[in-house]
């Protein structure tokens, strides 16, 4: 924070990334048994703080 708060542009240009991970339980133990239980699911993202 003390980077984008600092008021120079130089040090305002940096890159975040963000990740979220979440374990999906399916309901059905027919479908447990086909694919698995719990299905993991994650996603990333990077962002550019100057935006």
């Amino acid at each position: 924070m003390d980077k984008w708060t600092s008021g120079d542009p130089e040090s305002q240009n940096y890159y975040v990334t963000v990740t979220v991970t979440y374990d999906f339980h399916l309901y059905t133990p027919l479908m447990q048994g086909l694919v698995g239980d719990p299905i993991h699911m994650s996603v990333s993202v990077q962002m550019r703080t100057n935006y």
